[in-house]
């Protein structure tokens, strides 16, 4: 049951990050296959380390937090690498030309990429605590929980969030850039 209302939850957010990409074949693959990636690792890793046990009622909500930043995540990186390749045909033609491989030509838009895909949480791990609330810490605060606590848990679920957009950053650009390049090391 957890994992298919995981599975379900990662159809419905793959759905609607591909209908916001454009000039990319078959995007909502190239998305389910990197949200799956950096949903299922970050999920796993944290219960095989016991951070969380396997429970639908910690599952579902970190799951759902996951799910959606990496969604958004997936629709910022997919979009940014195919806009950058494109506008730049001509430096990685170049850079192809001189002999470097698809992957040095093309790596200055791989990381910029990845980075535009984790800018919101980047941006939310500067000021939460100063600027923003979040909903868990400020639950549990207003629950009677020690602010310590809800601190705590607070980091956690920050970097939980984090490591699974890195990771579907870093996937869906990977699986994107390659429909831009042969086996030959040539544009298409």
């Amino acid at each position: 049951m957890i994992l298919g209302t995981l599975l379900i939850m990662i159809l419905v957010g793959a759905q609607a990050a591909s209908s916001k990409v454009v000039n990319i074949k078959s995007p909502f693959l190239l998305i389910i296959l990197s949200m799956l990636f950096g949903s299922f690792v970050t999920i796993g890793l944290m219960a095989v380390l016991q951070i969380i046990s396997f429970e639908a009622r910690y599952i579902i909500p970190l799951g759902g937090m996951i799910i959606g930043n990496s969604m958004n995540a997936s629709a910022l990186a997919i979009n940014r690498i195919s806009s950058d390749i494109r506008s730049n045909r001509h430096a990685v033609e170049t850079a192809l030309a001189l002999g470097k491989s698809w992957r040095s030509a093309s790596s200055k838009y791989f990381r910029e990429a990845v980075v535009t895909g984790m800018i919101a949480i980047l941006n939310s791990m500067k000021t939460v605590g100063l600027v923003a609330l979040p909903g868990a810490m400020t639950g549990m605060i207003l629950a009677g929980a020690d602010p310590l606590d809800a601190v705590l848990l607070q980091i956690i679920v920050m970097y939980m969030i984090l490591m699974a957009v890195a990771v579907t950053s870093v996937v869906i650009v990977d699986l994107t850039i390659r429909q831009f390049f042969t086996q030959n090391h040539q544009m298409k």
